[in-house]
């Protein structure tokens, strides 16, 4: 089986930028022996006075994934998911998102080779799901997925989403 990080396309330039996220929700909330302090339903604010480009995940204090997104992820993993609308009050646009709140684990090994980057997938984790959140910091900014889950949303056409080959311990 095949592995990948997925998270934003930098590439991208008016991503939606969440502003005092921290104000009101604090950082260790979004874990599964917390998720019951947060609302299901959130509003929270971006901040640009320009188009924002509405991609189907953004990177921010939280990871937050398109309703689209959401749809095809579901029949993989059980995870709980809280909505956060995304308002946009200088333009008035506005965008609904969900963050899953899943487990961090000790799934991906970094390692520096000659300055470059190799994420490695842990072979122990194989057959535990099917996304996983990393514990490592680094990687905050996004999910680990089987081939399955790329697959899936590889067909769909999505917007916005990088997507790095993990090798396989």
């Amino acid at each position: 089986m095949e592995y990948f990080y997925i998270s934003q396309d930098k590439r991208y330039k008016n991503p939606p930028s969440i502003v005092n996220f921290y104000d009101r929700f604090y950082p260790n909330l979004f874990c599964v022996e917390q998720e019951h302090r947060i609302p299901d339903k959130n509003v929270v604010y971006i901040g640009s006075g320009e188009k924002t480009d509405y991609l189907d995940i953004v990177a921010g204090p939280v990871i937050l994934v398109s309703e689209r997104m959401k749809r095809i992820m579901e029949p993989y993993e059980d995870l709980v998911w809280k909505m956060m609308f995304l308002l946009n009050i200088p333009t008035g646009e506005g965008e609904v998102y969900y963050t899953p709140i899943m487990k961090k684990t000790d799934c991906v090994k970094i390692i520096k080779i000659q300055g470059c980057r190799h994420m490695i997938f842990k072979k122990d984790m194989e057959g535990d799901g099917n996304i996983w959140k990393s514990d490592k910091e680094e990687l905050r900014g996004g999910i680990v997925i089987n081939m399955m889950v790329a697959e899936s949303l590889l067909r769909r056409n999505l917007k916005g989403i990088c997507y790095e080959r993990l090798e396989v311990e």
